[in-house]
């Protein structure tokens, strides 16, 4: 759920202490939805003594993004429109182009980003041609046949892109005929972090730098009979920073842990009131239950694959995140987090 959150926590996990201090504060925004349509319409005339103004040719073309969490867990980089988009309800990017009423290939290409430090952020879009025809007419008139847009956000707990205007190019081209082009864009888009509030010249999502972790590894707070309810059978473990990572992947599916200090995120005030903010915007829903001596929020989006668990006891969190498999999965994830923390 956290999108962002998969990233923003292993930057803060598995960064030496200080170094959140540096980063952006647009990497801890994560991008729970966009909605953008575009179309470039023309026509091209003739006028003449006898018959007056006459339409010989028209161009129609449209392209169109609409996408919730696109990209999870896309945190901090930009989101490119014409990359293979995970298709849940109401998903979907159509485009069309059609010149003379002959159809032609169309393509949904543009790119979203998000920029900014505390002073603010910067919304930044890329509007690309649906098709070749809508290409031709523009350059045609020496018009761009890409638009890059942008709009300034202040630095808040969320953050919504709206852009809408239209552009009308028109000339006489060498052919004689008289043409006029409209382009026509409507982009929104919905960003939110889990923080609160930023910390240091930087902007960290955290109150004090974050301390080092004792040797306690994490794929050892969990038995193998543990692991294989939750992923399946002949389950697989491996980790690269045995003290902050685990990778579980079984018959079922799999997940990864990552693992830090409450010091450094901070689930009690910034992940419970962020579940609460997804949930009354609609991108999920969330709980919290009391288990392995501790507490464990649970957030699940509004898309089959943003699932997140944040297991905290004391000054310990334990995060659940990059889940693969069935939604049977969760009530699974969501025990073996609370056997896991016990151990902590």
């Amino acid at each position: 759920m956290k999108g962002g959150l998969v990233l923003i926590v292993a930057m803060l996990l598995l960064a030496p202490a200080g170094a959140a201090a540096a980063t952006p504060v647009n990497e801890y925004y994560q991008l729970l939805r966009v909605k953008a349509t575009w179309s470039v319409d023309g026509t091209r005339t003739i006028t003449t003594a006898e018959e007056g103004t006459i339409v010989v040719n028209k161009l129609s073309s449209s392209a169109a993004y609409r996408g919730d969490w696109p990209g999870y867990p896309l945190s901090g980089g930009a989101l490119d429109f014409d990359q293979p988009l995970r298709r849940a309800a109401g998903d979907g990017k159509p485009a069309t182009c059609s010149e003379d009423d002959r159809s032609q290939r169309a393509t949904t290409a543009g790119r979203l980003a998000l920029s900014g430090r505390q002073g603010g952020l910067r919304a930044s879009v890329t509007l690309n041609s649906p098709c070749q025809a809508a290409f031709g007419w523009l350059d045609d008139l020496h018009a761009p046949s890409h638009w890059d847009l942008t709009q300034d956000l202040p630095t808040g707990r969320s953050a919504h892109v709206v852009l809408d205007d239209s552009r009308t190019y028109s000339g006489r081209i060498e052919s004689g005929e008289d043409e006029t082009v409209t382009v026509k864009w409507h982009v929104e888009a919905w960003y939110a972090t889990p923080c609160l509030s930023f910390a240091g010249r930087g902007g960290a999502c955290s109150s004090r730098s974050s301390k080092a972790l004792d040797s306690t590894r994490v794929c050892g707070l969990a038995s193998r009979a543990q692991v294989a309810t939750a992923v399946g059978s002949r389950p697989y473990v491996y980790s690269d920073h045995p003290n902050s990572y685990c990778f579980f992947r079984g018959s079922r599916g799999n997940l990864s842990i990552y693992r830090g200090f409450a010091s450094a995120y901070r689930p009690e005030t910034d992940y419970t009131s962020w579940g609460k903010l997804l949930a009354a915007d609609g991108f999920g829903s969330t709980r919290v239950v009391r288990a392995g001596g501790g507490r464990v929020l649970q957030v699940l989006g509004d898309r089959p694959w943003v699932r997140d668990w944040y297991a905290y006891k004391g000054n310990e969190v334990l995060f659940f995140t990059f889940v693969k498999g069935p939604a049977s999965m969760d009530s699974a994830i969501l025990r073996l987090s609370g056997q896991m923390l016990a151990r902590l």
